[in-house]
């Protein structure tokens, strides 16, 4: 993979990520209110433009790398060492799409 092109794998993954930690945070601090997260995940999706099911893979993402990784840059090897992890294709598949099983709060 060209270097350019790595840096932008890179950027997706470090996006996606913070994307949805933000997103979690948001809905775990607003967590008591009945119907919250589905209305705020429908809401940003169709601001963003974005699928639904890539924002509750983003939250996914996160939930599946920080109780084991805290820091998530150590998980970004040098693109010699694994440049498959270097990819967000990488992640997106390892990450499951539906939306996660947090009651009414989502």
């Amino acid at each position: 993979m060209l270097t350019g092109q790595r840096e932008i794998e890179q950027a997706k993954v470090r996006t996606y990520r913070e994307t949805g930690r933000l997103i979690g945070e948001h809905l775990r601090l607003n967590e008591a209110k009945p119907g919250y997260g589905t209305a705020t995940m429908s809401k940003l999706s169709h601001d963003l433009k974005v699928s639904d099911s890539v924002l509750y893979r983003c939250m996914r993402f996160v939930e599946s790398l920080e109780p084991e990784n805290p820091d998530f840059e150590a998980l970004i090897p040098a693109a010699s060492a694994a440049p498959a992890l270097n990819r967000w294709s990488h992640w997106r598949e390892a990450t499951p799409r539906e939306s996660p099983a947090l009651g009414d709060s989502i």
